[in-house]
């Protein structure tokens, strides 16, 4: 699933599913040179239907420069990664 609304102005939510339950699942935003901004999830959950917000922050608590990110989910043996572009 895309994260929704994309473009946002700093509030995005990333819709997923874990197919393992209490698998490890990390959702982590990246900016175009693949640096690190945030890691908004990185912890074992139940399977299922899961949403995490990203608010347009870095992990420092600044807010992020309008511009394209990737977010990257990996939840198990599964890995995705899908653009997402903050608009200020």
């Amino acid at each position: 699933q895309p994260a929704r609304p994309n473009p946002s102005s700093g509030r995005t939510t990333i819709v997923f599913v874990n197919a393992v339950e209490n698998g490890r699942v990390t959702v982590q935003i990246f900016d175009v040179t693949r640096r690190l901004v945030r890691t908004l999830v990185d912890v074992p959950m139940p399977s299922g239907r899961h949403e995490v917000i990203w608010d347009g922050g870095t992990e420092k608590g600044s807010p992020a420069a309008a511009g394209l990110y990737f977010y990257r989910l990996t939840a198990g043996d599964y890995a995705a990664a899908k653009r997402l572009v903050l608009v200020k």
